[in-house]
């Protein structure tokens, strides 16, 4: 039959997968990042009332209750870091990121390793953040790029991470 030549094409129609990879939202990251900031915060309240309480001691000098809260503060700091390290490394997330249900991903959706995670996205940014000029401005960049279409920060494309809904 002559009119098969102008039949449209035919192509295999293919279900797209269910487990679509679905990026956090900014607002969802935002979140995150607040929380992990209150979580630290909350830790330091000690050193804030050692603070308040240090006016009235006429610059005597640490007595023994102030010690004892520093020492509190930093076994709080300590505790939550050690905590977040942990999560990062099993989940790739920290305490924020837990509660929102987002995590740090590759971009293929499987887990990021530790040393990309902790290396590329903390340690690299933080000795960029380093630099004299440069680094005072590199907070505002790196999260200005979340922005973009593609939902990513400056330390996600540093690490080529993604991140996440759980």
């Amino acid at each position: 039959m002559e009119n098969e030549v102008y039949a449209a094409p035919e192509a295999e129609i293919v279900e797209e997968s269910s487990s679509r990879l679905n990026k956090a939202s900014r607002g969802a990251r935002l979140g995150a990042a607040l929380l992990d900031g209150a979580v630290y915060l909350l830790a330091m309240i000690p050193l804030f009332i050692l603070g308040t309480l240090s006016g009235t001691q006429n610059g005597e000098g640490l007595n023994f209750l102030s010690k004892i809260m520093i020492g509190v503060a930093i076994v709080a700091f300590l505790c939550i870091a050690i905590y977040n390290l942990i999560l990062i490394a099993k989940y790739g997330q920290t305490i924020g990121k837990k509660i929102l249900n987002i995590r740090i991903a590759r971009p293929t959706g499987e887990k990021a390793s530790f040393g990309r995670i902790f290396g590329l996205r903390i340690i690299v940014t933080g000795l960029i953040g380093a630099i004299p000029v440069v680094g005072s401005f590199f907070p505002l960049i790196d999260n200005l790029f979340i922005f973009g279409s593609e939902k990513k920060c400056l330390h996600d494309y540093i690490a080529d991470t993604v991140v996440l809904e759980v």
